[in-house]
């Protein structure tokens, strides 16, 4: 189908309530619907297909806590393709994604520069948010963020950086 999957990744595992800083894997504990007695689900969308969507899609299975209610991307084409090789279903636009009101949270896995404002828009519909790294491209946008998230009283939350990456050792060596 022209569609290829890029790799595995995980999603985080760290929780530190009242904090905006939560994760995938452990929102379903405050945000929940039911399905039968002991299993609880936390309805998401993801906002953006490129390949690190495609690391979600290969672990999805592994949380069953979580149940993926559709997907949109600005590219129409990788969209379709995306839909089509992992038979999901596809928002007709971002606000449809937005404010379906399953959906208790936003997966941001758009590029960077575009973290800021899609968080921004999910936040204001009161969608609990996580967000692929970075948060934002500046401090301030990323403060600006995470007092939102507070303000409205809904959970913020971007991905761990990888332990092994230039990035983190950069910053260690700074910091040393």
């Amino acid at each position: 189908d022209g569609y290829s999957l890029a790799g595995q990744a995980t999603m985080g595992v760290r929780h530190r309530p009242p904090s905006p800083s939560v994760s995938l894997r452990t929102l379903n504990c405050r945000h929940t619907t039911h399905r039968g007695p002991s299993v609880s689900t936390t309805r998401f969308a993801i906002i953006g297909c490129g390949f690190v969507a495609d690391y979600y899609m290969t672990t999805l299975a592994n949380h069953p806590q979580l149940e993926l209610a559709g997907v949109w991307d600005r590219d129409a084409v990788r969209l379709r393709q995306f839909c089509a090789h992992h038979k999901v279903t596809a928002y007709e636009s971002m606000d449809a994604a937005l404010h379906d009101a399953s959906v208790t949270l936003i997966a941001n896995l758009t590029t960077p520069e575009s973290h800021f404002e899609i968080s921004k828009a999910a936040l204001m519909a009161k969608k609990h948010v996580y967000s692929e790294k970075p948060l934002a491209m500046t401090y301030v946008e990323a403060q600006d963020l995470v007092a939102f998230a507070e303000n409205r009283h809904v959970t913020l939350c971007a991905a761990p950086a990888n332990g092994l990456s230039d990035a983190h050792a950069l910053v260690s060596a700074k910091l040393a």
